[in-house]
């Protein structure tokens, strides 16, 4: 129960304009892998003009490892904040790809 498998079955999905801090992103092992990966949303930032979010994600991995922020590697300039505006179709996080019903809350 304590697997992305069970995080993504039990957590509540949240649309993409609603994520908070401690919300999740959740890959699920896909196809012939055997392990997901989670990462963490830490904080978020809105802008009220525009309504668009920006937020910073933290990630450990197996084994246990120091949290550490994660990089926007597709946006550099704007490193570590991810953007977000409710039309997105997928998410480059670190080498993992996930999409918009992979977030999810306690």
């Amino acid at each position: 129960m304590a697997s992305t498998l069970s995080l993504s079955k039990y957590l509540s999905q949240v649309n993409t304009m609603d994520i908070m801090p401690g919300d999740v992103f959740v890959y699920p092992a896909r196809g012939k892998a055997k392990y997901g990966h989670a990462v963490l949303v830490v904080d978020v930032a809105v802008n009220k003009t525009t309504g668009k979010r920006a937020f910073l994600l933290a990630e450990g991995n197996t084994p246990a490892r120091d949290l550490h922020l994660l990089r926007n590697l597709k946006h550099p300039f704007s490193a570590p904040w991810f953007t977000v505006d409710g039309t997105e179709s997928s998410f480059r996080l670190g080498p993992f790809l996930y999409y918009p019903g992979e977030i999810r809350r306690f």
